[in-house]
């Protein structure tokens, strides 16, 4: 049980990165690293090691796989970048931020901040050498290049005239904003790197507020799901060991019928998002309803599967002819349930896609 502890900050990061990149369209990646190290060398690993070590190689089977994908796509995301820069621009740094070099992150974070600031902006402070004029570099100009002279003295006027409309509008517009936050436009002020950090540290917080309530939200939902699960597997141990191990039969049953409508709520989410962005609102209601119709095609399948092939399904688990008899019979239960799951995971993934987190909780 210990050495899962290590695997839950994996399991976290994996979600974040997954989240980030779905919210961006960049799913490729996940697809292709997730087959090579969760399908193809998980299966290799654990079929190496489990023999030897047991339920102990299986825990850390699950923890190098999952370190590996984590790694991968931390490198992919890094060198590619293939998310907005202006989404999440230290995505690099965060690891390194989590697990060491503390001290590297944050010097070199507010560096980087700093110069986010200068990027942005729509005009460029002139550098010292711009600003010096072709007259003061006399040596630099020989006897055999006279004929040149005149041509590069107007080129350096217009672009002495040029910097001094940048400087004019640069001016102009320092004044709007000086007006705008009360300031005297006549007066000159100095914005020091303590000042610049402070003001990049609160335009980083802004809307927190929000995020917050929508993450609680999120948590509440999830929670209360697995939560209901937790307390069934608790109450069905009071049965006995075989309802106990039918119950386990369809637990995995359930939840591999479940990653279908899950992927298609995750897209959903996500497309949802983007459309309501953009304002293509009649895009995404269209987008709505052919995510409800997904389970009557996909689902629905699973469901009629499980119902007649129940025999054959509990036999894949145990020999056991008890726990066989009970599969048997729960399984009409589960088959509907699964139905319906579907249903739900599909409209938290349009809640989600809405910013209504809140709703689903309700």
């Amino acid at each position: 049980m210990d050495r899962y502890i290590l695997f839950l900050p994996l399991f976290g990061l994996v979600d974040v990165q997954r989240r980030f990149l779905t919210c961006q369209n960049v799913v490729q990646c996940q697809v292709v690293f997730s087959v090579i190290f969760l399908c193809i060398f998980h299966g290799i690993l654990c079929y190496l090691t489990i023999p030897t070590y047991g339920f102990v190689g299986a825990v850390w089977c699950n923890i190098i796989s999952t370190l590996l994908y984590v790694l991968a796509l931390h490198f992919y995301i890094m060198f590619f970048q293939p998310h907005l820069p202006q989404t999440f621009q230290c995505f690099e740094c965060i690891y390194v931020y989590m697990y060491i070099y503390v001290h590297i992150y944050i010097s070199w974070t507010w560096k980087y901040a700093i110069r986010w600031k200068e990027d942005v902006g729509s005009n460029m402070v002139p550098t010292q050498l711009e600003l010096t004029s072709p007259q003061s570099n006399g040596p630099l100009h020989s006897e055999e290049e006279g004929e040149d002279e005149e041509e590069e003295e107007a080129q350096g006027e217009e672009e002495e005239e040029e910097e001094e409309r940048e400087r004019e509008n640069d001016k102009h517009s320092k004044d709007k904003d000086k007006d705008k936050t009360g300031l005297n436009s006549t007066k000159t002020t100095t914005i020091t790197t303590d000042e610049l950090e402070k003001s990049f540290v609160l335009e980083k917080f802004v809307g927190m507020k929000g995020y917050t309530i929508l993450a609680l939200a999120g948590i509440g939902t999830q929670c209360n799901e697995w939560w209901s699960w937790e307390a069934n597997a608790l109450l069905v141990g009071l049965l006995g060991t075989n309802v106990l191990a039918a119950h386990s039969i369809y637990i995995l049953v359930v939840t591999f019928a479940f990653m279908l409508p899950f992927g298609f709520s995750t897209a959903l989410s996500a497309r949802l998002g983007h459309l309501i962005g953009s304002q293509q609102y009649r895009l995404a209601k269209q987008v709505a309803i052919c995510g409800w119709c997904v389970p009557l095609f996909t689902t629905s399948t699973i469901t009629v599967t499980i119902f007649v092939a129940r025999h054959q399904i509990a036999r894949l688990f145990t020999p056991d002819p008890a726990v066989i008899s009970i599969s048997e019979s729960v399984a009409p239960f589960a088959a509907i349930f699964i139905l319906f799951d579907a249903y739900q995971g599909i409209a938290q993934g349009i809640l989600r896609g809405l910013s209504l987190q809140t709703k689903a909780v309700e």
